[in-house]
């Protein structure tokens, strides 16, 4: 009895597990899934006027004619810029001084989480090579992997926090609004995006300071619908 109840449990489980299999292929076939490849050009204001090149791919939900929801990461690739390090004076703790670290070096990483509005157009038009235009908000998180070397000579009246070769990570949580355009080219479509990015808070800051409360992100990819498959 024991092992005929462990076949029913588990025929019960093959059963949801394809009935689960079939909800998302038909889906899919619908053309509720979307996926993307980008590349993507990114600077930030401010001291530091980074630049990166990079890429990445998003997984989109369709959930109307004119709206989708999607996930997705990007990598951005090694920059050089000069970092900061905030050191107190020895003599007067509350003044203090912007060390500047020369010669280092961040590339990121970003998760992200965002949704596309239609001003025109629809996510799978009706006249197939049509145009659409929409606006895009975007949550992410920005991870820095940054590495500099922190030369304490010149500032013997400091008490600077730490010298030498240092690597470390950062993250900031960061907001985006943005708008795109997209064409569509036989089944696929090809979009360009751009996007203003503010900085919402640091979850964890690094000894070399890299000030990028806002900067601007541009994209260009091909959006896929996983229904032509």
């Amino acid at each position: 009895m024991l092992l005929k109840g462990t076949n029913i449990i588990s025929m019960k489980r093959i059963k949801l597990l394809t009935l689960f299999c079939a909800v998302f292929l038909t889906s899919a076939a619908y053309g509720n899934f979307n996926v993307s490849g980008q590349t993507s050009f990114m600077h930030f204001f401010g001291e530091t006027k980074l630049t990166h090149f990079g890429g990445g791919a998003k997984l989109e939900y369709v959930y109307n004619d004119y709206g989708a929801a999607y996930g997705g990461m990007n990598y951005y690739a090694k920059s050089d810029y000069t970092g900061i390090v905030e050191a107190e004076g020895i003599a007067d703790v509350s003044r203090l001084v912007d060390i500047p670290v020369p010669n280092s070096s961040v590339s990121f990483v970003q998760v992200m989480v965002g949704a596309r509005v239609y001003f025109y157009g629809e996510v799978d038009p009706p006249i197939k090579g049509d145009f659409g235009f929409y606006g895009i908000g975007e949550f992410s998180l920005l991870a820095g992997t940054s590495e500099g070397n922190i030369n304490k000579d010149g500032y013997e009246l400091y008490n600077v926090p730490i010298y030498g070769k240092q690597k470390g990570t950062f993250w900031n949580y960061t907001g985006s609004l943005g708008v795109g355009g997209e064409k569509q080219i036989g089944r696929p479509f090809i979009y360009a995006e751009a996007k203003f990015n503010a900085k919402i808070d640091e979850a964890n800051p690094f000894v070399i300071e890299t000030r990028i409360p806002f900067g601007m992100s541009y994209f260009i990819g091909i959006r896929l619908p996983l229904s032509s498959y």
